[in-house]
């Protein structure tokens, strides 16, 4: 849990999540709403295919593209890579029990489908 942390970074979150991906089952980054992500933290929170619960709660500024950048485990589309294996396209977070976007204006009805 790395909420209401204000001094830690995006790049060291970013190393977090890539040293992370097979393991990681709890992200909280919940209540940083001066934190400012970027796009590849999202797209490597999309390849931590064990996540059991995500809280992203209270952060205004997450955009709809870094939503979509988690649901598909890219980024840059096809320029840098991280493409989530074939396998795991269909059921995104296959151990996915808990979500809270509670204040995440940018999160739509499709993308909470899509974690469902």
């Amino acid at each position: 849990m790395i909420a209401e942390i204000p001094s830690f970074i995006d790049e060291r979150l970013t190393k977090v999540l890539e040293n992370s991906v097979k393991t990681m089952k709890h992200f909280d980054v919940s209540f940083m709403p001066e934190q400012k992500f970027s796009n590849e933290m999202f797209a490597q929170l999309g390849m931590c295919c064990k996540l059991e619960s995500i809280n992203l709660s209270g952060n205004e500024k997450i955009s709809h593209m870094q939503i979509e950048r988690m649901l598909k485990g890219v980024y840059d589309d096809d320029i840098n890579g991280y493409i989530r294996p074939q396998e795991q396209m269909a059921n995104h977070f296959p151990n996915l029990q808990y979500v809270n976007f509670n204040q995440v204006l940018s999160v739509n009805d499709r993308d909470l489908q899509e974690l469902a």
